[in-house]
């Protein structure tokens, strides 16, 4: 009888042990990404910006459509200041159809900082009509026409901040 009852427990000692470890493996590759994205916005919050585009680029290979995970990484490399990089990531975002007011506010900072007003301009201009009060787009507004010498029209953008 002893030895019995100690097969019995080896053996579901042995299934609870394989219980657990395929456990985690049984997300869906939806809440996967998830995870892997709400990971990256807890390193973006701690300007951890490495190991936001580690989780980003698994959420990425996992879901390689995901526009909310480009859309993240386009903000880390953004904090790592690879303009570039981060432009092509929101362009990106942008074709899967995530299609956000804080994409166009950071494309038209990006074409600010390169002095590519014309294009900062456009793009703030689809930010404002979104989201009219948004202060950085209405001080980046400002600042781009203030480059292209039309201070008059600058001036109406910042008295609105």
């Amino acid at each position: 009888m002893k030895v019995h009852l100690k097969k019995s427990s080896a053996f579901l000692l042995i299934i609870f042990a394989l219980i657990l470890s395929v456990s985690p493996g049984c997300k869906s590759p939806e809440e996967k990404v998830k995870s892997h994205i709400s990971k990256a916005k807890e390193d973006l919050e701690k300007k951890d910006y490495n190991r936001a585009i580690i989780e980003l680029k698994n959420a990425l290979q996992i879901n390689p459509a995901s526009g909310k995970a480009l859309y993240y990484l386009g903000k880390s490399y953004m904090g790592r200041r690879e303009m570039s990089k981060a432009e092509e990531q929101f362009k990106k975002a942008l074709e899967k159809g995530f299609d956000n007011a804080d994409i166009y506010l950071q494309i038209g900072m990006i074409n600010l900082s390169a002095n590519k007003i014309e294009k900062a301009i456009e793009s703030l201009q689809k930010v404002l009509s979104a989201e009219p009060d948004n202060k950085e787009a209405l001080n980046a507004m400002g600042v781009a026409l203030t480059y292209n010498n039309q201070f008059d029209n600058a001036d109406t953008f910042f008295e609105k901040i």
